[in-house]
């Protein structure tokens, strides 16, 4: 769902696009949201905008082929919209995905809390609270979702392997109460402020 802005309007992910196609205007903003220069914005725009030809190029030979060099610049813009969007709900797997990007049912459907208020709820991955707390502990956090079988560690394959996903609730959550989860923790770059602005539509720093 679309996150807000401090001033409430509804905002999305900005569109892959060359540095010369922003207005002097979108520039201003994007530096006054992320507290950053003008050259830092070019930085980032451009950085971002080289990621997006080089996956471009990937796929371009396949539309070519499917769809003809006539229809290349239409399908290109139609491939822009979802690649910004399908980039806006990917997080980092964490190392026991070797750090890849991915897309996780009902992560990606999770909010950054608004201004003023915490995150009720982290992601992990099992082999990551394992590695912390110890099997014994992992198990007992676990306790609830587990038969007696699966306890004894008699059940096979184990409910739980460690490249699984868990999201865990900081704190007792309400009822109807909505999860919100940190996307960025700590401090940020300039071009880390600006990528994560133009990529989610709302700005990180305070």
């Amino acid at each position: 769902s679309p996150n807000k802005d401090s001033k409430g309007s509804t905002c999305g992910p900005e569109l892959p696009k060359p540095y010369e196609d922003y207005g002097p205007k979108e520039i201003e903003k994007l530096a006054r949201l992320s507290h950053s220069t003008h050259l830092g914005v070019r930085e980032a725009i451009e950085c971002r905008y080289q990621t997006f030809e080089n996956d471009w190029e990937t796929v371009k030979s396949f539309v070519r082929r499917e769809h003809g060099e006539e229809k290349s610049d239409t399908v290109k813009q139609e491939f822009a919209e979802l690649y910004s969007l399908v980039l806006s709900r990917t997080t980092n797997l964490g190392p026991e995905w070797g750090n890849q990007l991915g897309v996780i049912p009902l992560h990606d459907m999770m909010n950054h809390p608004p201004s003023g208020t915490e995150a009720n709820v982290e992601l992990f991955c099992v082999g990551d609270i394992r590695s912390a707390i110890g099997n014994d502990n992992l198990k007992m956090l676990l306790r609830p979702l587990l038969t007696e079988k699966q306890l004894r560690g008699e059940a096979e394959p184990p409910i739980f392997q460690d490249r699984d996903f868990v999201i865990a609730a900081r704190r007792r959550i309400q009822p109807h109460e909505e999860l919100f989860l940190a996307y960025k923790n700590g401090s940020l770059s300039e071009k880390q402020q600006i990528w994560l602005l133009l990529q989610y539509g709302f700005p990180f720093c305070p």
